[in-house]
């Protein structure tokens, strides 16, 4: 769930150096800069990011990156350019955001709409005419209410839970995939 909160930091420097860095491809000595700080920050995120898989959900994922030449800057910059590695970095960051998103509305979704049936019993009375509308049907004090609280328990206990899981099993897979060597 942490994704949420640091996908849209890391998808915003990642995509802004990605497109300063094209726009100013056509005055070379200008890009450079913005490249250099495109690599660095994607290397960057990506150690903490292996760093926070392995720690929350014991992930163990190598870097994935080769040594860097002993040579000059520009070779140590076309060597960073020319790496597939570095690449599938920087797609990781792109592709961060919106995934985090869903995951995490998902996640949301499951988990406080089986609190709200859970506590549905309490409020429906409170609610407009009632009852509450769940668009095919409504639902209003007594055994409707006690069903869709079981309802709410068993997403508590034995849905969202499984769901979590899966959602981190995509996180890890996905970092696997694009972080990992």
């Amino acid at each position: 769930m942490l994704g949420i909160l640091l996908a849209p930091i890391t998808f915003s420097v990642t995509v802004t150096l990605l497109a300063i860095s094209a726009a100013l491809a056509i005055t070379f000595p200008l890009a450079l800069p913005f490249v250099w700080l495109l690599f660095v920050c994607a290397r960057g995120f990506g150690r903490f990011e292996r760093s926070r898989l392995a720690a929350l959900l014991d992930a163990d994922i190598d870097d994935p990156h080769a040594p860097l030449p002993e040579t000059s800057w520009l070779k140590r910059l076309l060597a960073r350019v020319k790496s597939g590695s570095r690449w599938r970095e920087i797609s990781y960051f792109v592709l961060a955001l919106p995934i985090s998103a869903l995951q995490f509305a998902v996640a949301t979704a499951l988990w406080c709409g089986s609190l709200a049936l859970i506590a549905l019993p309490l409020y429906v009375n409170a609610l407009p005419g009632d009852t509450a509308e769940f668009g095919l049907f409504d639902i209003s004090a007594g055994t409707g209410a006690l069903g869709m609280c079981l309802v709410g328990v068993i997403g508590l206990v034995f849905i969202a839970p499984w769901v979590t899981l899966a959602i981190a099993d995509i996180d890890v897979a996905l970092a696997r995939k694009l972080l990992a060597a």
